[in-house]
């Protein structure tokens, strides 16, 4: 390995990196989970009922663009791997793709008026394009880490900051976004999702330059770099490893199980407890089981191991996901909802 620049003193394996490199690059995933929460939060919502694109198609699309997204992303990761620029081998891809992602955010939540099959057709171009630049934004930022720091303490303390700022930004869109929204609207919620994300859009873009221009890559793998891609030989080397197949498996469930489950969200607290305000109330609380869970996750994994851990979350997340389908929209029935919410968070 190299550093990318001998003019950058050579920190990270005997020295730290300063604190505001680790602070600043510790928003990436806060930002990242910002955009992808308005996807799982509000954009079923948005395209049925602001843009009144017909929700079958809506549901198909976005199954669609998962499924593609799980393909992309691997096949992206391994193409960066091998490839490096005169500006960095990470980078100049962090800088285009969280553009790409703010711009694509933005123009995904703009409402138009281009009558049922233009707004479709908007719709699925814009969805897309805002989709990819997601999936892709995970390799370049996980890349730059490594490329940072080769300090286990720097590394720790950038996963540390990197969890604050996601739940800094999971309940902005949980529990902020709807109230911010129908005040930059002025009632008007087309218009306030429109503004809110072009707020967003400008802020996105400025951290990005930022972060871009204070971060350094110190240490870059070089023997693979600018190598031909062989997806042939990255999709026989995956389904030869049943282990890699489980957790590409595993993990794509999960994504598409609370993909649904935020996205009708706001349709059951609608149409259901007729109670819009439940969305801000729900999104609160589930951030504080999160923090227990992951505070007692270790704990628990060396009481009863791995596996065991991993099991007992499944089926009481199952069953507790099942239960909420029995409540009554009752006022006795929100309150099991929020407590059957915050079992599920918990584990």
């Amino acid at each position: 390995m190299k550093a990318t620049d001998t003019t950058i003193p050579i920190v990270g394996i005997d020295k730290k990196i300063p604190f505001k490199e680790k602070l600043l690059f510790s928003l990436t995933p806060g930002l990242g989970t910002f955009y992808l929460a308005m996807i799982s939060t509000w954009l079923l919502f948005y395209y049925t009922d602001i843009l009144k694109i017909n929700d079958a198609f809506v549901g198909v699309m976005f199954v669609v663009v998962r499924v593609a997204d799980a393909i992309i992303t691997p096949i992206f990761g391994v193409y960066l791997d091998r490839q490096n620029t005169r500006w960095g081998k990470y980078k100049p891809w962090m800088l285009i793709i969280w553009a790409g992602m703010a711009v694509g955010g933005f123009l995904t939540f703009c409402p138009v008026n281009f009558g049922q099959l233009g707004n479709t057709i908007y719709a699925t171009v814009t969805y897309i394009i805002y989709s990819i630049f997601i999936s892709m934004n995970q390799a370049p930022t996980m890349g730059m880490t490594a490329s940072m720091t080769k300090r286990q303490d720097d590394r720790m303390t950038i996963s540390t900051q990197n969890f604050i700022w996601t739940v800094v930004f999971t309940l902005l869109v949980s529990a902020a976004s709807l109230p911010l929204i129908n005040l930059l609207g002025n009632g008007n919620q087309g218009d306030g999702f429109r503004n809110f994300m072009l707020i967003f859009m400008i802020i996105g873009i400025f951290l990005i330059l930022v972060i871009v221009k204070v971060i350094k890559e110190r240490f870059v793998f070089s023997s693979n770099e600018n190598q031909k891609l062989n997806v042939k030989a990255i999709w026989d080397s995956l389904i030869k490893n049943k282990y890699a197949m489980i957790a590409v498996l595993i993990n794509f469930s999960i994504n598409i199980f609370n993909g649904v489950r935020s996205a009708i969200g706001i349709y059951y607290y609608k149409y259901f407890f007729n109670d819009t305000n439940m969305m801000v109330i729900v999104g609160t609380l589930s951030l504080v089981p999160m923090l227990i869970g992951v505070f007692f996750s270790s704990v628990i994994t060396k009481k009863i191991g791995v596996k065991n851990n991993i099991l007992l979350m499944v089926i009481i997340t199952i069953v507790s996901s099942v239960a909420m389908f029995f409540i009554p929209a009752t006022a006795s029935g929100k309150i099991t909802f929020y407590a059957l919410y915050v079992l599920g968070g918990l584990f």
